[in-house]
């Protein structure tokens, strides 16, 4: 008191994510300046848009991590839960290569590894940018309904359920949104369109 609980959450999950914004920029700084320094060229747009996908993905696990400490009382427990979730991508992408389900090849798109792929290409895709945002968006709205001591455990499985309706139809949705371009100083992902490949 007298803050309420989504404040209080809403808080440590502003918190978090600052203290991992300084940890990415702590790190990114003296990256950039060295390159620089040993004759490299950066594009600003092309280091704006791979540093605000790490961004993106770390506060998705935080996100991750806030859903586990809700589901589980003990730390051990919600750390396994949070890795098994952020490293499902992994298995994703391995089962799609050695082709063990028709079902791995449908969720691949979502797969994390494949979202920031292409902020590390350089390719502004909206789509994947709102995929990112719908992700934090669940797993943030999840660990609130966890943590919500008010509400039996049938209304925390309904409004799950229901979270996970809205969750599954919105990356649908984001699939009709086709706006990409290639911001790389090179436009590497870029071929005209009368040029033939062989």
């Amino acid at each position: 008191f007298p803050f309420s609980l989504f404040q209080i959450y809403l808080a440590k999950f502003l918190a978090a994510i600052l203290f991992f914004l300084f940890s990415l920029l702590l790190f990114v700084s003296p990256s950039v300046f060295c390159w620089i320094y040993f004759g490299g060229k950066i594009v600003l747009s092309e280091i704006s848009w791979l540093i605000l996908g790490y961004f993106l993905y770390g506060v998705l696990a935080i996100a991750v991590a806030f859903f586990s400490a809700s589901v589980f009382n003990i730390q051990t427990s919600a750390s396994i839960l949070a890795l098994s979730i952020m490293l499902f991508s992994w298995f994703v992408d391995f089962g799609k290569d050695m082709y063990i389900s028709d079902f791995l090849l449908l969720i691949d798109k979502w797969s994390l590894t494949n979202l920031i792929k292409v902020f590390e290409e350089g390719i502004l895709d909206v789509g994947i940018l709102l995929d990112f945002l719908i992700f934090i968006l669940f797993f943030f709205a999840l660990g609130y309904l966890g943590f919500r001591a008010d509400l039996s455990l049938k209304k925390k499985l309904f409004l799950g359920l229901f979270l996970s309706f809205v969750f599954v139809l919105s990356l649908y949705f984001t699939d009709f949104v086709n706006v990409r371009r290639d911001i790389t100083a090179s436009r590497r992902n870029s071929f005209p369109e009368n040029r033939e490949l062989f």
